[in-house]
């Protein structure tokens, strides 16, 4: 085989590479579309569905969304907060935790109403800003909540609080 034809056969392999990939990447984004939730202003930070129909997102400026159609449309719920919602999470088919900056929101009738839970102030962290980011139970009692401990912008510590009564109330572990 003569030095042009290895090129040419090179060439030809990688072009075939180039349109493979091609290939699999859009066979892999097939199914995802887009969908532009007009009312966020902002980042979207988390999203939930129970089922297959009804799902909530959260984002930037307290934004929390609810969808009852799969996700075909959104309609804006309001929790009482301007803080970003970092997460929603639901234990059961009527109880849910939303959970927004330094606050822990509750549901007990499938998302319509949402009130606070527990908030942690910053006299409770010798002046310290708490920023809670996941919140997830392990039974219909326990449940834990992580988040980090700022001051001047700086995380000084971690937080880890958890709830062995349906998050009634909430206590840091230690």
């Amino acid at each position: 085989m003569t030095l042009q034809n290895k090129h040419g056969l090179t060439q030809c392999s990688i072009a075939f590479l180039v349109l493979l990939a091609t290939a699999f990447a859009t066979l892999a984004q097939h199914g995802w579309i887009a969908t532009k939730i007009s009312s966020a202003s902002g980042d979207l930070n988390t999203v939930f569905f129970l089922d297959s129909k009804r799902g909530w997102v959260g984002g930037d400026n307290g934004f929390l969304g609810r969808t009852d159609d799969g996700g075909r449309t959104w309609v804006q719920q309001s929790v009482g907060t301007t803080d970003a919602i970092n997460d929603i999470y639901f234990r059961d088919k009527d109880d849910g935790f939303l959970i927004a900056g330094n606050t822990i929101f509750v549901t007990r009738d499938n998302g319509t109403r949402w009130s606070e839970s527990r908030r942690f102030l910053p006299s409770e962290f010798d002046g310290a800003t708490v920023e809670l980011y996941s919140v997830r139970f392990s039974s219909k009692k326990k449940g834990w909540v992580v988040g980090s401990v700022s001051k001047l912008d700086r995380v000084i510590d971690s937080i880890l609080v958890y709830t062995n009564n349906e998050g009634e109330t909430w206590q840091r572990q230690r």
